[in-house]
């Protein structure tokens, strides 16, 4: 207990701390937005993890705090029994007796200190100093674990794209159309390659549009157009980043089990929002929702995926068929300010938690 206490009261332990607490209430705000429109959800995540990357400086900020009271049971010096000395009246010690000796209370060294210079076991030691060491190398190696498994995705992609070839250029001239009717700036080629199993967007810095060869020949002009639409609403939204950020979030925090989903619902949102924006671009939705059947049908026919670092529309399918047969109404500039305010509520509750030692 006094071990844990310690390691939440450090500065490391407080980080964690402050985390969990904002994890704990994103998930119950995602709960509770679940069935409403995406964009709440997407400025809900956004903002956790903009402020989990600005928790150290949380440190210095004047903040109203919340303390709560850890008790130290393992703090707690058990009592001492006094001992009454024997009287020293006359004919109570027998002649030759031993004088009583006064009992000497010597303090438990603490922090492996020693005791009248003589040094503690060498287990208290190892409880103290090799402890974090210990922490810090099984982080380390998990982080590390991760970090090495994105890295190899991003490989995967720079092969593919390196392998793929420009789409048509009537593909490319409706992809054109569709990034001005967006009013998107940054131009994003259309590639196809035989070893994509479906189309996704990919490249944070030099994104472009990836189309599977056997589905660019066999798809009409006005799939290519939905199909497109999709994809490029991943880069209005920056999905690309934000996406990439919090995989990359995953692997530092790989040993809390509340960050272990976070990703896959962030790209729920994500792809969510796509399919609005995509679905908007054409005159009847049932035929969008048509095309993202049949476009997932396709795909789950093939054995293998490889798509881990891109906006993949076909993800979680079935929550998102089901949302393009809501009507959820228009989003106003009303509900932004009221999903930044829950998200700055979030935030303050959070970064006032502190965990205070008390004894009894």
């Amino acid at each position: 207990m006094k071990l844990l206490l310690d390691l939440s009261q450090s500065p490391v332990g407080e980080i964690l701390w402050k985390w969990t607490v904002l994890l704990v209430l994103g998930w119950t705000a995602h709960g509770l937005l679940r069935s409403r429109d995406a964009r709440w959800r997407l400025i809900l995540w956004r903002g956790v993890f903009c402020f989990g990357l600005a928790l150290p400086l949380t440190q210095f900020l004047p903040l109203p705090v919340f303390q709560i009271p850890v008790h130290d049971f393992a703090g707690i010096a058990p009592a001492i029994p006094s001992v009454a000395a024997p009287s020293l009246a006359e004919g109570t010690i027998p002649p030759g007796a031993a004088r009583p000796v006064t009992p000497v209370v010597v303090e438990a060294a603490r922090d492996g200190a020693a005791v009248d210079e003589v040094p503690l076991p060498a287990g208290s030691l190892f409880s103290t100093i090799s402890l974090n060491g210990m922490l810090i190398t099984i982080w380390a190696t998990g982080a590390l674990c991760g970090a090495l498994r994105l890295v190899r995705f991003m490989i995967q992609l720079s092969t593919l794209k390196r392998t793929a070839i420009p789409a048509a250029p009537a593909i490319q001239k409706l992809a054109g159309e569709i990034l001005q009717r967006l009013r998107i700036k940054r131009f994003a080629p259309v590639l196809v390659s035989d070893s994509a199993v479906s189309p996704f967007v990919f490249g944070v810095i030099q994104p472009a549009i990836m189309l599977p060869g056997k589905l660019a020949q066999s798809l009409s002009s006005e799939e290519i157009a939905a199909l497109l639409g999709h994809e490029i609403a991943h880069l209005r939204s920056h999905d690309l980043l934000w996406c990439a950020g919090w995989r990359w979030m995953k692997a530092l925090f790989w040993f809390h089990p509340l960050v272990w989903k976070v990703p896959e619902a962030h790209s729920l949102a994500c792809e969510e929002e796509a399919d609005r924006v995509a679905s908007a671009q054409m005159e009847n939705r049932a035929s969008y929702a048509r095309l993202l059947a049949r476009l997932t049908l396709r795909v789950l026919a093939v054995p293998e995926m490889e798509t881990q670092l891109t906006a993949n529309g076909t993800a979680q399918i079935t929550q998102r068929l089901r949302r393009l047969g809501k009507e959820l109404g228009i989003w106003k500039p009303t509900h932004s300010l009221a999903a930044f305010g829950l998200v700055l509520a979030m935030v303050l509750v959070s970064a006032g938690c502190n965990v205070t030692g008390e004894k009894d």
